[in-house]
């Protein structure tokens, strides 16, 4: 399910999201991920705290702005 999210985001040009730390850690960690530019992607986190690594590791794939 991740790879067609992926795919997605980058057909439709998706530059908003929003969902739990879970969601944003399967769409970073799935095997088609690096085939995709994510750095135009804002992902907004809720419903459990974003862990340091996590947060790095999005900052490393995107765009690193606040």
């Amino acid at each position: 399910m991740g790879g067609h999210i992926l795919k997605l985001i980058h057909e439709e040009e998706i530059t908003l999201s929003a969902g739990v730390p879970t969601i944003l850690y399967n769409l970073l960690n799935h095997p088609d991920s690096p085939k995709y530019d994510l750095s135009k992607l804002k992902f907004i986190v809720g419903g459990a705290a974003l862990p340091e690594g996590l947060l790095k590791a999005a900052q490393a794939r995107g765009n690193n702005r606040n």
